[in-house]
């Protein structure tokens, strides 16, 4: 598995101590930011997206993740597309487009927050 953007969201996400307990190991992380570029977070070193597919090749990866805003998700799907990867989770309230062979899945924080307080609002009594 690896990751694209390595902000709050995705520090969060490498740093998450129960990741590696139920089997899911994040391999390589990626960012566009080239001050984040060779930090090293969780022992994982930040390498820049155009190494991606290199990268990606090399450790057999299969699974994307990405942290990035917005406004950069449908990018960091294509790159993650174009070096193999063929299931994505994306954390990021927005929608992609891809192939029909590509598996995506949504993580949207603030729209279930949206949904637990409008359920909460609803049980209130009057």
């Amino acid at each position: 598995m690896v990751l694209i953007g390595v902000g709050n969201i995705g520090k969060a996400i490498i740093n998450h101590i129960y990741l590696s307990h139920l089997s899911f190991n994040i391999k390589a992380i990626f960012d566009l930011d080239p001050f984040k570029i060779g930090e090293v977070v969780n022992g994982l070193e930040v390498h820049c997206i155009n190494d991606l597919r290199e990268i990606v090749w090399h450790l057999c990866a299969d699974i994307g993740v990405i942290t990035t805003p917005p406004e950069q998700t449908q990018r960091a799907a294509e790159n993650l597309m174009d070096a193999g990867i063929t299931s994505i989770l994306i954390f990021a309230p927005v929608r992609i487009k891809v192939p029909e062979n590509i598996h995506v899945e949504y993580f949207d924080f603030f729209g279930h927050l949206y949904s637990l307080a409008f359920t909460h609002n609803k049980r209130r009594p009057l």
